[in-house]
C-alpha cells in the first residue's frame, strides 16, 4: 500500500455503553502500521468526555469537537483537511448529520453506521428524520445484521454488514460465585436467591415496563427471585414510581461494573420493543447467562437455528412471564440454552469476525487500503505468474507513467511480465517502451499491431503472454497503488472467480474543471446507467462482468476463445458477455481500481460515444439475449426526434410529439443537472446538460451507424483462431 490512512470515528454520547464499546473496540484493531484509526466525539460538560478518556485508555487518538452543529461542522471540515483523513466513519444521528455534510463538502468518503432509533422525543425524532434523510448521501450504510441490511432502502452497493460482537468469556466456578455474592451483597439481596436481571437506556423503545409488568405476574409464585433493572435514562423516575411496594423488583439504577457482575444473574430478559444487535444479549450470552429476549430487529439472527436464546414477541407481558416461567421452572433447560449460546458467540461472534467484516468494508470505501495481516492472502511462494497485456497507439503523454507504476509493483520480479501491442504508433510510443525494456528488471516486450484495433492487440497478449492470469491495462491510466498485482494474486486466490472486474473512476488528479464534469455526469445514473459497474467504487462481490472484467485466468480462453476482432469497440463487453454465459465466477473490488482522464472536450466525448454505440449494435446483433431497454433508449430517442422534426411542417402531431419529447428529456436532464450541482457546485446547471445530450444522442447516433454498417463476422479462419 502507498500512502498513509487516517479514519477518523465520530459519535455523540454521554457514557460509554455498548455502542460506544463496540466502536472502542473497532477503533483498536491493527490493520497494519500505514493505518490509523481515531475516535472523535462532541464534548461539553453532559457528553463526549466519557467516550474521549476510555479511548485514550485504549491509546487510541482522539479529537474532540464543539457541541455546536454549526461550529461543529466547520472543526471537523478544518480536521479532515489539516490531518489528512480519508475516511469518516459516523456513529449516530449527530455524528451522521455533520459528518456526512462534512465528508461531502470535503471530498472524502464515509461510512454510517446504524446505532438505532430511539424516537425519544420531538428533538430526537427531528433529528432521526434528518438522518434518515442524510443516509443517501453517505458512501456506505453499515448495518449491526444482515437481516437489518436488507430492509434498508439504500442502493444494494452501499449496504455493509459490520455485526456487534465480544469476546467469550470463559469463567470458572470460582469466578461465577465470586459475581454471585458481589451483586447480591452490594443491593442488599439474599445471598441465596435467584437474579433476574433487565439492562439498558430506560427510555420507551426499551420496554422495561414490560419486564416489571412480568415479574408483578410471577411474584408470588418465586418468593426466592428477585428481578433486578440496570440503566438510566428518560424513563427512571415513572419505572420507580410504577415498582413502588414491590419489595421484590429492585431498580438499581446505572452501574460502571455491569459487566462483572453479570455472570452473577440467573436469567437476562431483554424486552426491546426495536433493537438490532443488543451488546447486553451478547454479554450475557458471552458469559453464559441464559437469555430471554424479544424476536426483533436482528435479534433472531444472534439466537441462530435452532435458537439459543428463548424468543418472544415484542410488547406482550404473557410471552414474557411464560418464558420466565419455563426457565425457572426447569434450570437444566435453562443452562442448557446457556451453553449453547455462549458456543454461538464462540463460533460466529467473535472479534475475529468483526475486524474482518470492518476490514472488507475499508478496503470497498478505500481502494488503497491493504491489512498487512490478511489471513487470507496467498503466500508469496505460490503466486501466480501476471501476463500485464497493454493495447496501446500513440500514447507518448502517459505511457511512460503507466509502466513506471509496473515496474514498481510490490510483486516477484520473476513473477510477472509486460507485453505492449502497439498499433503502429506514429509519435514515440514505441521508443519510450524500447528505452523501458531496455532497463526494467521485469520482462517488458513491444509487438507490432498491424491491425491497430484494441481486440487486436489484446488477442496478442493473450496469444504471446506466459502468464497463468493475464490482466489488460490501458496506456492513459494511473494504478494507484503499488499492490495491485497483488491485489489481483490475493483476490483470485480468497474468491476462486477466474474473472476479476475493476472499477475505472474517470477521476485523474489532473483533470480540468469540465473533465471533471464529463466525470461525475458519466458517473450518475443518467450519464452511464443501472446496469454498470465500471464507475462504482462501492463494490466487492460477485457480480456480470459484462462492463468491468479486465483480469482473468488462463482456462477463460480455453473455454470461450479470445477477443472477437470483428469489433473496433465494445470488444471487451462481448468478450465478458461470454464470460457471463459460460458461468464462470467473477468478482468484483475496489482494491482492483485504476483510475481514468475522460474526454477533454464534447467533440471527442461525443466521437467516444459514437464508438461505444456502434459497439452496442454489434453485440445485440451476435448475441441476441445480450438486448436490454436501455440499449434502445438513446438510438429510439434519436430517431423519435429526427422523424418528428421531419414531419414536424405537415403534420401537427409530429410536432407535439416533437416538442413533448424535448421537453421531457429537457426536464430529466435538467433535474439530473441539478442534483449534481447540488452535490459538486453550480457548474453543472449549464454543464450538465450539454454533456448529459452528448453522451445520449453519441450513443444514438453510433447505434444507428452500427446498424446500416452491420455486423460482419470474422472469416471463417480468423474466427476459429480467435474461438468465436
Amino acid at each position: 500500500m502507498s500512502g498513509h490512512l487516517r479514519i477518523l470515528h465520530l459519535r455523540a454520547s454521554p457514557f460509554v455503553g455498548g455502542p460506544e464499546r463496540q466502536i472502542l473496540r473497532c477503533a483498536s484493531f491493527d490493520f497494519g502500521e500505514n493505518i490509523q484509526q481515531i475516535v472523535g466525539s462532541f464534548v461539553d460538560d453532559r457528553e463526549g468526555k466519557a467516550l474521549l478518556d476510555a479511548a485514550h485508555s485504549a491509546r487510541i487518538q482522539t479529537v474532540a469537537f464543539s457541541p455546536a452543529s454549526r461550529t461543529a461542522l466547520a472543526q471537523l471540515r478544518d480536521y479532515i483537511r489539516k490531518e489528512n483523513i480519508s475516511l469518516l466513519c459516523t456513529h449516530g444521528y449527530k455524528a451522521d448529520v455533520i459528518g456526512i455534510t462534512a465528508a461531502k463538502l470535503e471530498g472524502i468518503a464515509s461510512a454510517s453506521f446504524l446505532r438505532g432509533w430511539t424516537a425519544q422525543d420531538w428533538k430526537v425524532r427531528m433529528y432521526e428524520r434528518l438522518d434518515r434523510a442524510m443516509l443517501p448521501f453517505a458512501s456506505a450504510v453499515v448495518a449491526l445484521s444482515h437481516s437489518q441490511a436488507e430492509k434498508l432502502t439504500a442502493p444494494r452497493d452501499k449496504r455493509h454488514v459490520v455485526t456487534n460482537v465480544i469476546e467469550t468469556r470463559e469463567l470458572s466456578a470460582e469466578a461465577v460465585a465470586d459475581a454471585r455474592r458481589a451483586i447480591r451483597s452490594r443491593f442488599g439481596l439474599p445471598a441465596d436467591c435467584r437474579l433476574v436481571v433487565c439492562a439498558g437506556r430506560l427510555s420507551p423503545e426499551k420496554g422495561t415496563q414490560f419486564f416489571i409488568n412480568a415479574a408483578r405476574q410471577i411474584a408470588s409464585r418465586y418468593l426466592d427471585t428477585r428481578f433486578m433493572i440496570f440503566g438510566d435514562g428518560p424513563e427512571r423516575a415513572a419505572l420507580a414510581a410504577s415498582i413502588t411496594g414491590e419489595s421484590n423488583i429492585v431498580l438499581a439504577g446505572h452501574v460502571t461494573d455491569f459487566k462483572e457482575l453479570l455472570p452473577g444473574a440467573d436469567i437476562l430478559v431483554n424486552p426491546s420493543l426495536m433493537e438490532e444487535m443488543p451488546n447486553v444479549v451478547l454479554e450475557a450470552m458471552s458469559c453464559g447467562v441464559p437469555v430471554i429476549a424479544t424476536s426483533v430487529g436482528g435479534v433472531p439472527e444472534l439466537a441462530g437455528a435452532p435458537p439459543t436464546i428463548v424468543l418472544v414477541r415484542a410488547a406482550d407481558t404473557e410471552a414474557i412471564s411464560t418464558a420466565l416461567t419455563r426457565f425457572l421452572d426447569a434450570p437444566a433447560e435453562a443452562a442448557g440454552y446457556a451453553s449453547s449460546a455462549q458456543q454461538r458467540i464462540r463460533s460466529e461472534y467473535s472479534p475475529d469476525k468483526q475486524r474482518e467484516e470492518l476490514g472488507a468494508l475499508f478496503a470497498k470505501l478505500l481502494p488503497a487500503f491493504v491489512t498487512t495481516s490478511t489471513t487470507n492472502a496467498q503466500p508469496s511462494g505460490t503466486l501466480p505468474f501476471i501476463t500485464v497485456a497493454m493495447p496501446v497507439r500513440n500514447e507518448e503523454k502517459h505511457i511512460q507513467k503507466v509502466l513506471d507504476a509496473l515496474l514498481a509493483q510490490d510483486y516477484p520480479k520473476d513473477k510477472y511480465e509486460i507485453i505492449v501491442a502497439d498499433g503502429e504508433s506514429t509519435d514515440q510510443t514505441r521508443e519510450i517502451v524500447q528505452r523501458a525494456a531496455g532497463t526494467a528488471t521485469v520482462p517488458v516486450r513491444l509487438i507490432s499491431n498491424p491491425r491497430r484495433l484494441s481486440s487486436a492487440g489484446r488477442n496478442i497478449g493473450i496469444v504471446n503472454g506466459r502468464g497463468d492470469v493475464v490482466a489488460f491495462v490501458d496506456g492513459h491510466c494511473i494504478i494507484g497503488t503499488d499492490r495491485w498485482l497483488r491485489n489481483v494474486a490475493d483476490i483470485m486466490h480468497e474468491t476462486g472467480a477466474v474473472c476479476l472486474c475493476r472499477p475505472q473512476p474517470l477521476d485523474d488528479p489532473a483533470n480540468t474543471s469540465f473533465q471533471d464534469m464529463i466525470a461525475k455526469c458519466r458517473g450518475s445514473i443518467l450519464g452511464h446507467g443501472l446496469d454498470s459497474s465500471i464507475f462504482s467504487q462501492n463494490n466487492e462481490r460477485f457480480i456480470n462482468p459484462t462492463s468491468s472484467g479486465a483480469i482473468y485466468a488462463r482456462e477463460v480462453f480455453e473455454k470461450i476463445g479470445i477477443y472477437d476482432e470483428a469489433f473496433d469497440a465494445a470488444e471487451d463487453v462481448e468478450f465478458n458477455h461470454r464470460v457471463w454465459q459460460s458461468g464462470m465466477k467473477s468478482y468484483i473490488s475496489p482494491r482492483l481500481t485504476i483510475h481514468y482522464a475522460p474526454r477533454a472536450d464534447l467533440k471527442g466525448l461525443f466521437k467516444q460515444m459514437m464508438r461505444y454505440g456502434q459497439g452496442r449494435f454489434r453485440l445485440i446483433a451476435k448475441h441476441r439475449d445480450a438486448i436490454s431497454l436501455s440499449q434502445f433508449v438513446p438510438p429510439a430517442f434519436v430517431m423519435w426526434m429526427i422523424l418528428t422534426a421531419i414531419l414536424s411542417p405537415f403534420v401537427s402531431f409530429a410536432r407535439w410529439a416533437f416538442l413533448g419529447a424535448l421537453a421531457f428529456y429537457g426536464v430529466a436532464v435538467v433535474l439530473a443537472s441539478l442534483i449534481l450541482a447540488a452535490r459538486h457546485g453550480f457548474r453543472f446547471i449549464w454543464g450538465g446538460p450539454a454533456i448529459f445530450a452528448t453522451v445520449h444522442i453519441g450513443l444514438g447516433v453510433g447505434f444507428w451507424k452500427g446498424c446500416f454498417s452491420g455486423y460482419k463476422p470474422l472469416p471463417a479462419a480468423a474466427a476459429a483462431r480467435s474461438g468465436v
